[in-house]
C-alpha cells in the first residue's frame, strides 16, 4: 500500500522511497502493533532494512540499507520546515508542543514541507496535525520568522490574539503528548543557560532545561517582533478573509446560473385548474433525477 502505488520515477530516488517507508513505519506502530501486540517494536532504521529485504521493488537496496538510511537522514535534515508561533492577546504567552517520547523537547508546532507544497500551506497543515488549530484565517504571509541553520530552513508564521481558552488537541496519533501555553519571558534565549536578573543572577530552571533547546534561536526574535508591534498587545486576533471575490461580471453570471438552476428544478406554475393527469405529470417531473428523459415516469407504473 505504501510502496506499490509509488510512481516509477520516485522508486529510483532513495529519499522518496524512505519517506514512504517512514509512513509505513508509522502505520505499523499506530495500527498493526495495536491489533497484534506480540509484534516487535522497531526503529525506523530496522524497519527500513526489513522492507528493503522483503519488498521486491526495493531489493536493489537490500545490501546497502545502512547507506540508504544515512542518505535519507542527511536529505531529511535539509528539507524545509514550516509552522507557527501562536501567541495570546497580550503577546506574553505562546503555545508549545511536546513530542510523544519522554525525552522529547518542547517546540513550536511545525513540520517538514511536502514536495511542491507552499510554505503557508505546510504551516497550516502541520499546526492542525499537532494542535487541531487552523491558523489560516489569522495568517499574514509576511509576518514570519525565518532561520537557516546548516542548510536547514525553518519558517514560523506569527499568529497573534488567540484566546487562551482555545482548545488544542492533536489530530495525529502518537506524535504530540502535551500542548501548553508558556510565558515568553521565561523561555531561554541563546545557546545555553544565562543569569536571570530577577532571580539574583541565578540561572532559571527553564533556562537550564535542555528540553527547550529547539526554541532558543527564535525567542529573541519573537521578543523583538512584539516590541515593534505594541498596537497588537491586548487586541483580539485579526481574522484575514481568505475568500477571494470573483469579478463583478463573473458574480453576475454565476448568480444568473444559480437562478436558472433553481427555476429549472421547480415545476412550472400555470394559472387555472389542472387535470388529474397534468398534476401527476408535474409531480413526476419534479421528482425525476437530473438527466432523466422528459416525460418518463418517475416511478414504475402498474400494467393495464
Amino acid at each position: 500500500r505504501f510502496i506499490i502505488n509509488v510512481p516509477e520515477e520516485e522508486l529510483q530516488e532513495i529519499e522518496r522511497i524512505c519517506f514512504q517507508i517512514e509512513q509505513a513505519h508509522w502505520f505499523y506502530d499506530d495500527f498493526v502493533r495495536e491489533e497484534n501486540p506480540s509484534l516487535p517494536s522497531m526503529t525506523l532504521k530496522t524497519f527500513a532494512a526489513r522492507m528493503f529485504k522483503q519488498c521486491p521493488l526495493l531489493s536493489q537496496w537490500a545490501h546497502n540499507s545502512d547507506v540508504a538510511y544515512q542518505t535519507f537522514l542527511e536529505y531529511k535534515f535539509k528539507v524545509p520546515v514550516c509552522g507557527a508561533i501562536i501567541m495570546n492577546r497580550m503577546l506574553d504567552r505562546a503555545i508549545l508542543v511536546k513530542g510523544w517520547s519522554s525525552r522529547s523537547s518542547w517546540g513550536f508546532p511545525r513540520g517538514k514541507i511536502n514536495k511542491d507544497e507552499p510554505e503557508w500551506q505546510c504551516a497550516q497543515r502541520e499546526v492542525i496535525e499537532e494542535t487541531g488549530f487552523d491558523i489560516l484565517p489569522y495568517l499574514v504571509e509576511d509576518e514570519r520568522i525565518e532561520l537557516a541553520q546548516s542548510d536547514h530552513k525553518v519558517v514560523l508564521y506569527i499568529i497573534t490574539g488567540v484566546d487562551e481558552d482555545t482548545r488544542f488537541e492533536p489530530t495525529v496519533r502518537k506524535e504530540i503528548s502535551q500542548i501548553q501555553w508558556h510565558n515568553i519571558s521565561d523561555l531561554p534565549c541563546g545557546g545555553g543557560g544565562r543569569p536571570d536578573r530577577k532571580n539574583g543572577g541565578a540561572t532559571s530552571s527553564v533556562e537550564k532545561d535542555n528540553r527547550y533547546y529547539m526554541i532558543r534561536p527564535f525567542v529573541k526574535r519573537i521578543k523583538s517582533w512584539v516590541a515593534r508591534h505594541p498596537e497588537r498587545i491586548g487586541a483580539a486576533a485579526r481574522v484575514v478573509s481568505r475568500q477571494k471575490q470573483p469579478p463583478a461580471s463573473q458574480q453576475h453570471t454565476e448568480a444568473g446560473d444559480r437562478q436558472r438552476a433553481v427555476d429549472n428544478a421547480q415545476p412550472p406554475i400555470r394559472p387555472g385548474p389542472m387535470s388529474v393527469q397534468e398534476l401527476f405529470d408535474t409531480v413526476n417531473r419534479a421528482r425525476s433525477p437530473p438527466g432523466s428523459v422528459p416525460g418518463a415516469p418517475a416511478y414504475p407504473q402498474e400494467g393495464p
